[in-house]
């Protein structure tokens, strides 16, 4: 017995060694087991129409299974999903066991119509965005089970698990009441192999070689899956892992703020005392505050899943399954930065502008007199994100009797880890500042980054002569000895994230075309962030005043006996900005290392993080859900259709535990940095309950042979992500002029919406197409609303009774800042709505294409005066890909193309961050060097795209990351 895999429809080429009365009595037999279950009726035509031209060989072959594998059978079994789905639903399934289209989910999941992701750093797809609406509007499960998360919020991160270990990955668009809620931009299945898919041995494999062109170094990847049955197929057993090793980097330019300033007519910084009156539209400008950045990070995966399935009889299906996955990327970071947090330090007649507002041009350096310094600001940074997921799950499908079958689901799982953010100063990580005073520096327009010139005085500055133009030199030259002790933060979120499920779905069935299922379901939750830092005594050094030496001298001499280390001058060559791209670096661990030996007193102390009980939170979350659902088919003038009706009752009931503290003074720490005294934290508890009744209807039309029509109205909700519903208080800035205060708001509402669709989907033997509209409307989606809030901090070591203090009241015990205060709030109505076109052909001799494009676009009241339309919404996002199958080569070249979108719509200085168009092309090729081994080649962002931000308008920077080219080489094993 003989077993065939065919890798296209070129079938008269699997099966030359087969006598055709074999193969036809094969093919046509009823009891064909075919190894892939989605395999079509016209697959088995097509191989019979190709089998004519076959030559007669030996009666003793007997062809035993067909495995239909390759990128055409990926694309088969996703179709097949979505021609037989319930509503209007979208698929991506492995090629063959072991190998998904991508190496990452994410990856693959974006060249479905409607759906887009968002980049995490080194440029992996981590969120998946549906229909415009971002991650905390989707509902992502695993194996159909809601998975625990090491993020902060719901959101599900597809970097974390391999994509190797994973079989199919659905996307349902519209509401099911047998599917759950807390979706109502759609709900992403991730699903695994299970054993008797495919009963008997199978082994599968791949090891490869994967080069990042940036940091221009390999790292190993290796997967593989063992899956065998016994007992007469009655039991199976399956066991899958991958491991991943990648060292990377990502480059960045980025604003650290803007600082709020007017113009005169003079191009200078305004002084309301002179007689020169302000510019025309130069009233409110902002001087930004620059950083660049090189980050290297060491990426490290390891996962696996194991599966135990037993089917006695054709009655019942026991399955076991449980997924490990660890994952951690330490990463350090080294830069310099630009902070112009005076005014004084803008040269007079230096400063021009554009008609979008921005400051283009604007030359810094230090007061004539001494009385400011501009800085060269070094950054060195560090952080340590890891994570450990574990998930159990126990699932047995019983056929009751002819009619009733039951299916009972119970699983939990865990999320720990340390969560650091990304960026150069957002508040997580080991973040520190030394700095050397004296600078100058000039912006001037360049690309999407603006040309920096920036140089430091090459001696000691402590006269005005010393600030002279003349003494300046580049910053990979600066002396060591003339660097100063500055900012020290160490700041960490410890996430833990528990999940305890259980299910039980019923299905009665009437006849073969009406059933009923019903259902009931039980989710208890409870997600803990814990705040670790230094937050209140990172300023101990801040102002510049006490010299990098002097803090500790032994380790300081240490570090720089070679002199001082600079950095790759080949940083952003994504840019053809003019920058400084060669300065000196620090390391994190020199400088943790230097301070905590240091002989200051308080030094050592005051940089040991803490436990901050205000800045953590716990949320307990339990959802209690049923629903019944009728499934129906019938006739409507003669167009046959299918649907179901459905309804969902919710009940939920939320509580978010924590502490709360008040500002009771504060500390001018100069050069532009304050820290604010807070009292002793405050327990408090929050809670919130609310029952949802949610309506789904969806039908589908058969029009033609393969030619459908499918509508679905529905009600759905999302609950607000946990990161909202937080009791935390944190004050992220210690910048004068940046004050602000962020905090959750654990009364929020739940995001409720409408939705309709209307989808006309054709499949065929080469040609599939579907169209599709949407649209949504939304009531009470969360924004993230900014009031300026005045506060008395209580006493400062700086009293001015110019202060703006209200009402002209002076006191030596009070002293008023004004907070931009944020926090999450329920808002109004929003509309989304859209149109989906997607198509794909394919020849017979191998070739074939698929293209897709989607339209989207929003509207809500009152956003900003920057945008009106809500967060993660490209107006247009397209894909294309082609690919050539055939004669043991495969090759497959794609572009995904985002348009722009909102990412933040009240950012820094209250500027709406607008992520630029992003398009991206990959490429794969194999060959296959016998019929159970095959060499594989992976090309990622082959055209260098870099991720563009903007504040407000383009020519205004806040983010640019170039993370560069990726490769890798390798061979695949299955048999």
């Amino acid at each position: 017995m003989t077993k065939i895999k065919i890798k296209n429809r070129n079938l008269s080429f699997a099966f030359k060694k087969y006598k055709l009365a074999q193969c036809i009595k094969y093919i046509s037999h009823e009891g064909v087991q075919w190894s892939n279950p989605f395999v079509k009726l016209p697959v088995r035509a097509l191989a019979l129409s190709s089998l004519i031209a076959l030559p007669t060989y030996a009666q003793e072959n007997i062809l035993e299974e067909v495995t239909v594998t390759g990128i055409r059978s990926s694309l088969e079994s996703a179709a097949n999903l979505k021609e037989n789905a319930d509503g209007v639903v979208d698929a991506i399934s492995a090629e063959d066991i072991g190998k998904f289209p991508d190496s990452n989910v994410a990856e693959s999941l974006q060249r479905i119509t409607g759906v887009a992701i968002t980049r995490g750093r080194g440029g992996d797809g981590q969120f998946v965005t549906i229909r415009g609406l971002g991650e905390e509007f989707n509902a992502v499960t695993f194996n159909g089970r809601l998975l625990a998360t090491e993020n902060r919020g719901r959101e599900f991160s597809f970097d974390v698990i391999a994509s190797e270990l994973i079989r199919t990955a659905t996307v349902n668009k519209t509401s099911i009441a047998s599917l759950g809620d807390g979706s109502i931009g759609g709900r992403v299945n991730v699903e695994t192999a299970k054993p008797l898919d495919d009963p008997g041995l199978h082994i599968a494999g791949s090891v490869a070689s994967q080069y990042d062109e940036l940091s221009d170094e390999f790292g190993p990847k290796f997967s593989g899956i063992v899956s065998n049955s016994f007992n007469d197929d009655t039991l199976g057993a399956l066991f899958s892992f991958a491991y991943q090793k990648r060292d990377l980097r990502s480059d960045v330019a980025e604003a650290l703020g803007f600082f709020e300033v007017d113009v005169d007519t003079s191009g200078s910084i305004d002084d309301p005392n002179d007689a020169i009156p302000i510019a025309p539209g130069g009233e409110g400008l902002f001087i930004p505050a620059l950083s660049v950045l090189s980050s290297p990070e060491e990426r490290e995966r390891y996962s696996g899943t194991f599966a135990l399935q037993w089917q006695p009889n054709i009655n019942t299906d026991i399955t076991f399954d449980a997924l490990y996955s660890h994952y951690e990327s330490p990463a350090t970071a080294v830069g310099y930065s630009i902070f112009p947090f005076d005014a004084s330090l803008v040269e007079p007649g230096s400063v021009q502008f554009n008609d979008a507002g921005a400051i283009t041009n604007a030359t810094y350096r230090s007061a004539p007199d001494g009385s400011n310094f501009l800085v060269n600001d070094f950054l060195a940074r560090s952080t340590e994100s890891d994570a450990d997921t574990i998930a159990l799950g126990l699932n047995g499908k019983f056929q009751i009797n002819e009619r009733l079958s039951l299916t009972g689901d119970i699983s939990w799982s865990n999320a720990d880890g340390t969560r650091d953010d990304t960026g150069s100063d957002d508040g997580s990580g080991r973040f520190f500042v030394v700095g050397v005073r004296g600078a100058e520096a000039t912006i001037s327009p360049g690309d999407e980054v603006p040309n920096l010139s920036f140089t430091g005085p090459d001696s000691l500055v402590t006269d005005a002569a010393s600030l002279a133009a003349a003494n300046q030199i580049p910053l990979d030259q600066l002396d060591p000895d003339n660097f100063r002790a500055h900012f020290a933060r160490d700041s960490s979120f410890v996430i833990d994230d528990e999940i305890f499920s259980i299910k039980l779905d019923g299905l009665f069935e009437f006849d073969e075309e009406t059933s009923l299922q019903f259902g009931f379901d039980f989710t208890d939750r409870e997600k803990e962030s814990r705040a670790i830092n230094n937050n209140p005594t990172n300023c101990f050094f801040c102002g510049y005043n006490t010299a990098l030496r002097d803090v500790n001298p032994e380790v300081f001499d240490a570090f720089f006996a070679n002199g001082a280390p600079t950095n790759d001058p080949d940083i952003l060559d994504a840019t053809s900005a003019n920058i400084a791209r060669s300065f000196v670096t620090f390391d994190a661990d020199f400088l943790e290392e230097l301070y905590a030996g240091s002989a200051i007193p308080g030094a050592s102390d005051a940089l040991v993080p803490l436990f901050r009980p205000a800045e953590s939170t716990v949320v307990e979350e339990t959802v209690i859900g049923a629903y019944f659902q009728a499934n129906l088919a019938g006739e409507l003038g003669g167009i046959p259709w299918n649907g179901n009706a459905g309804v969902r009752f919710a009940y939920t009931e939320s509580e978010s535990i924590g502490a709360q503290n008040q500002i009771i003074g504060r500390i001018d720490q100069g050069a532009g940095n304050q820290t604010f005294l807070r009292s002793e934290a405050t327990p408090v508890s929050f809670s919130n309950e609310y029952f949802d009744v949610l309506p789904s209807f969806n039908i589908n039309f058969t029009l033609d042979d393969g030619l459908y029509l499918r509508a679905a109205w529905s009600q759905s909700l999302t609950r607000p992500t946990l990161t909202d519903l937080s009791t935390a208080f944190s004050i992220p800035s210690t910048n004068v002029g940046l004050e602000s205060i962020s905090r959750g708001n654990p009364e929020l509402d739940p995001i409720r919406a409408d939705n309709f669709d209307l989808s006309l989907e054709y499949f065929g033997d080469r040609v599939n197409a579907s169209a599709a509209v949407f649209y949504k409307t939304i009531d009470g989606f969360v924004s993230n609303v900014t009031t300026p809030t005045l506060i008395d901090v209580g006493p400062s070591t700086d009293q001015d009774p110019n202060n703006n203090i209200p009402d002209g009241t002076v006191t030596d015990q009070s002293f008023f800042v004004e907070f931009d205060a944020t926090q999450p709030e329920n808002s109004d109505n929003a509309d989304v709505y859209g149109l989906e076109l997607a198509g794909q052909y394919l020849w017979d001799s191998g070739w074939g294409m698929l293209a897709n494009i989607t339209f989207a676009d929003s509207s809500v009241d009152g956003l900003t005066e920057q945008t009106s339309t809500l967060e993660n919404i490209s107006d247009v996002s397209w894909n294309v890909s082609a690919f050539y199958e055939n004669y043991g080569f495969s090759t497959r070249l794609s572009v995904n193309n985002r348009g722009d979108y909102v990412q933040t719509t009240v950012g820094e200085s209250g500027f709406t961050e607008v992520v630029d168009e992003y398009m991206q092309i990959d490429f794969t090729a194999s060959y296959e060097v016998s019929d159970s081994l095959t060499v594989f080649f992976e090309g990622i962002n082959l055209g260098d795209e870099a991720l563009f931000v903007y504040s407000g308008t383009r020519s205004r920077l806040q983010t640019f990351e170039e993370n560069g080219r990726r490769f890798a080489l390798g061979i695949r094993g299955s048999f």
